[in-house]
């Protein structure tokens, strides 16, 4: 199983703590109660109006580099009309992503092995959003 060590630190002191264990599909989970909160289902991880709230463009956060906008938590990547909600990050010697669509209940979790893999990273959301047809994205192999 894939998992990414999350390292916590004492705010006072800096040193790090042993950290949480988190799979891509714990991150896939989180997607699916995003998703849920946002339709207003019983028994949502968040009120509709939070998880709304965590989607919307805040005014006051720049853009990142003028690629998308910013919600509390997520970027916000627009593709044609299409907006989706989503996050990258990582530590050492591992990257992840997740995305969601916030309307269409689909997305997907996927963290690798590597402390650079933006570019991989990119190149397999292309792949899934043309292999399932995602709303907006035209995924662009041959740049």
């Amino acid at each position: 199983m894939n998992t990414m060590k999350l390292i916590l630190r004492d705010t006072e002191s800096g040193i790090p703590r042993p950290g949480r264990r988190l799979t891509s599909s714990d991150l896939a989970r989180f997607i699916i109660a995003i998703q849920r909160a946002l339709r207003g289902d019983p028994g949502s991880i968040l009120t509709r109006e939070s998880a709304r709230a965590m989607i919307a463009p805040q005014k006051n956060i720049p853009k990142g580099a003028g690629v998308s906008d910013k919600g509390l938590g997520f970027d916000l990547p627009r593709f044609g009309d299409a907006v989706y909600f989503n996050h990258d990050g990582g530590n050492h010697g591992f990257s992840a992503r997740f995305i969601g669509h916030p309307e269409r209940g689909y997305g997907f979790a996927l963290m690798i092995n590597s402390d650079s893999a933006s570019s991989l990273l990119e190149e397999l959301t292309m792949a899934v959003a043309g292999a399932y047809g995602w709303e907006g994205i035209k995924p662009d192999f041959y740049k």
